[in-house]
């Protein structure tokens, strides 16, 4: 598979959100 460098920043930052919001939910949930 091949990507353009901009189609693997938006991957990555898309990951990366995902990624947060997960934990930030996590924690808010827990705490």
């Amino acid at each position: 598979m091949v990507f353009s460098k901009g189609e693997i920043l938006v991957n990555l930052e898309l990951v990366l959100g995902w990624v947060i919001l997960k934990q930030f939910y996590g924690k808010g949930i827990f705490l």
